[in-house]
């Protein structure tokens, strides 16, 4: 069987290849591999927990915390098999399978007391044991509550750096000074970056530029050039796909579009997700096919409209089911909004007669070879629409129409909050306090909010007054960092009221939406309380905290006019009054 090189040299990418496999006590000698590894932030705090690890006098534990799939173990095996770092590795042990035990008879728990038996209570600083454990976040959790009697002093250091939590609060600073203990969190750490500006893609970017970089040690690249090689390659839609990412801005857009989605939509994605979707986004599910006669077969048969439909600009929002992450992007699909600016060359497209060469024209760089149409071939106007739209999207990534202001300002509170940068925060805060007076409601009063009722009263509204104060990130804890590449995705404010209560709230970009909503006047209706509880409660909490104490204000249900009346405890005289208002 002959074999399409190029989907065989892309299939290593897919999830389910063996190939995506590392152990990290064998060092990587796979050369797609090797070339594919990108240096992040989290490398380089890794090698220097391992590095100082292996000079102290002290036993180690260095904790490499994560979730399935984000590269834990690859990072391991790499740095385990990097020559520089072999003399530190060697003091350690790895063990890095921490959902497996030994043998059938042990269960998970079993097998991690066995490997930490040197660092339990009992025998804590008795042997001089180095170990590594790469572990996922909800084993240890279990672990550590399981063997609470025998690790007490693990599960503090663990709970005192809120390693497994993950609610935006103080995050732990004692990182590296426990004599013992170390940790590096794979969770904190991001396929994007942080600055005051906006996200920073550059390691999807680098990535993505790695599959189609010319290079002898590229084995991508090279399936690719044989391609070249082939009759049939003016035909072939992987190669149409695999030129169309050689292009940095398309790559640059692909990079923000993954970014979005693990913003807007909370998404988390391993190393390996990210591959998998390389490979889907080249490789159209409908042609991923190794027998290169059974390829031939599938492509000779295409029609233009199927042609245009494998496209990756095209396909990329058109498939939902194939990932969450296609789910997610088909949300951000920019042809599902309305433009007026485009209106008018759409109006022309189902008027043009030959709407493919005027898009074969506008979209050179897009389209790597013009489309045509066989002899009494069709191809429908919605379709054209669409393609329209998404290459538009490719080609003008910057234009004004797809700017999403509230996707910039929420990065760049997300920014300043994982710096304890207390003035960038000012916006989100405002933002957090004007909802919450407007979510029951409003009034023309300042700093008035609604005390919602059991019953619903349709002639008088009961307001009192809500006096929210930020609690701030003290100015010398500013961490004044350029660009932070460990961070939590959601920004958690507290606010206090007179009598120094405090009231915590986390603000993720959903909810950072939904709340620039109500404040340009929208009521949440009772699927946003209930989906955004969180908030509800938040706004529920202030509202009636010390509301015993408090001064009311009653209001006839007139829009548009002040206050009505007054009802509050006359200290002096031990007394309620009620008395009416005077307008202006």
């Amino acid at each position: 069987m002959q074999t399409h090189q190029l989907i065989a040299q892309l299939g290593k990418l897919k999830e389910s290849a063996k190939e995506a496999i590392a152990n990290a006590n064998t060092p990587i000698d796979d050369e797609l591999k090797n070339y594919l590894h990108i240096s992040r932030p989290v490398e380089r705090v890794l090698t220097e927990l391992v590095t100082r690890a292996s000079e102290s006098p002290q036993p180690s534990l260095l904790l490499v915390c994560g979730n399935v799939g984000d590269g834990k173990s690859h990072l391991l095996a790499r740095l385990k098999g990097t020559e520089s770092l072999q003399l530190y590795f060697s003091k350690f042990q790895i063990h890095n399978d921490a959902t497996e035990s030994y043998s059938p008879d042990e269960t998970c728990n079993d097998t991690l007391t066995r490997v930490l038996q040197p660092f339990s209570d009992e025998l804590l600083g008795s042997e001089m044991k180095k170990v590594i454990l790469a572990i996922n976040l909800g084993t240890l959790s279990n672990f550590l509550e399981e063997k609470k009697d025998s690790f007490s002093k693990l599960k503090a250091f663990v709970e005192r750096n809120r390693i497994i939590e993950a609610d935006g609060f103080e995050p732990g600073d004692d990182s590296g000074k426990d004599p013992v203990f170390n940790f590096v969190n794979f969770t904190n750490y991001h396929f994007y970056s942080l600055s005051p500006v906006g996200p920073q893609v550059d390691l999807i970017e680098e990535l993505l530029g790695r599959i189609v970089h010319e290079s002898r040690h590229n084995p991508i690249f090279q399936a690719y050039q044989w391609v070249n090689t082939q009759p049939w390659a003016g035909q072939c839609p992987v190669k149409a796909n695999y030129e169309f990412l050689m292009h940095a801005p398309f790559r640059k857009v692909i990079a923000s579009l993954l970014v979005s989605c693990l913003v807007k939509e909370k998404q988390i994605i391993s190393f390996r997700q990210v591959l998998n979707f390389i490979y889907d986004l080249l490789v159209p599910f409908q042609l991923a096919q190794t027998d290169l006669k059974k390829y031939l077969n599938l492509t000779q048969a295409l029609s233009t409209e199927e042609r245009v439909q494998f496209l990756t600009p095209f396909y990329l929002f058109e498939n939902p089911k194939l990932s969450k992450i296609f789910f997610n992007l088909y949300q951000l699909d920019p042809a599902i909004r309305r433009y007026e600016a485009l209106d008018e060359r759409s109006i022309l497209l189902f008027t043009d007669a030959e709407p493919l060469s005027w898009l074969n024209q506008e979209f050179r760089q897009i389209l790597t070879r013009p489309l045509d149409l066989k002899p009494n071939e069709r191809i429908r106007h919605e379709l054209l629409i669409k393609a329209y739209l998404r290459f538009n999207y490719f080609k003008n990534p910057a234009a004004e129409i797809y700017q999403d202001d509230h996707f910039l300002e929420y990065t760049k509170a997300l920014f300043a909050f994982n710096n304890n940068d207390a003035l960038g925060l000012r916006n989100i805060i405002d933002l957090v306090k004007k909802a919450a007076y407007s979510w029951n409601g409003g009034t023309s009063e300042k700093n008035k909010a609604i005390v919602p009722g059991t019953v619903k009263n349709t002639s008088y509204r009961v307001f009192k007054q809500l006096n929210l104060k930020a609690i701030l990130p003290k100015r010398e804890d500013k961490r004044d960092l350029a660009v932070v590449n460990e961070f939590n995705q959601e920004v958690t404010l507290k606010f206090s009221l007179p009598g120094n209560q405090e009231f915590p709230i986390t603000v993720d970009y959903a909810l950072y939406v939904l709340l620039q909503n109500v404040n340009a006047g929208y009521r949440p209706n009772k699927l946003d309380r209930h989906t955004y509880i969180n908030f509800a409660r938040f706004v529920e909490q202030v509202t009636f905290a010390d509301i015993q104490g408090q001064t009311l204000y009653i209001d006839e249900i007139n829009f548009g006019f002040p206050l009505d009346y007054k009802f509050e405890f006359n200290d002096e005289y031990q007394e309620f009054t009620f008395s009416k208002l005077h307008r202006a």
